[in-house]
């Protein structure tokens, strides 16, 4: 019981956002990064563009999180797509985007509106998405 005590008190406590990730190594902060950086696109999406540009050293996992950015914060725009390196990682970020019947059951983690059946939202409408 003592040593489960021990293991449990030395274990790291979970991230809670995208600078936590510095702290850990190899795949545990690529892991991180995947899962920290697409909720920085809420608030700024430029901004998180750029943190993301200069915190992710792997092409793939930065090929991970546009595709997570699409599929989290943005279903409906190829815009995060076009940044994939990887052909088949963007092949299937492109299907998503332009098959609207992958994006039932997507809930934006930014409360952005989500598209009603036979529409998408509006240009811009999406936090930190460029005004058309």
């Amino acid at each position: 019981m003592s040593l489960w005590l021990l293991l449990l008190a030395c274990s790291a406590p979970e991230p809670s956002s995208w600078q936590d990730c510095a702290t850990l190594d190899g795949v545990a902060r690529q892991d991180c990064q995947g899962r920290m950086f697409p909720r920085a696109f809420c608030d700024d999406a430029a901004r998180a563009e750029a943190l993301v540009l200069e915190h992710v050293e792997d092409a793939t996992v930065r090929d991970f999180i546009w595709y997570q950015v699409t599929l989290d914060v943005d279903p409906t725009s190829s815009r995060w797509c076009q940044k994939i390196v990887d052909a088949a990682i963007r092949a299937r970020c492109d299907s998503v985007v332009k098959r609207p019947h992958l994006q039932r059951g997507v809930t934006p983690m930014c409360g952005a509106p989500q598209a009603k059946p036979g529409g998408v939202p509006a240009p811009g409408a999406l936090p930190g998405a460029p005004a058309h």
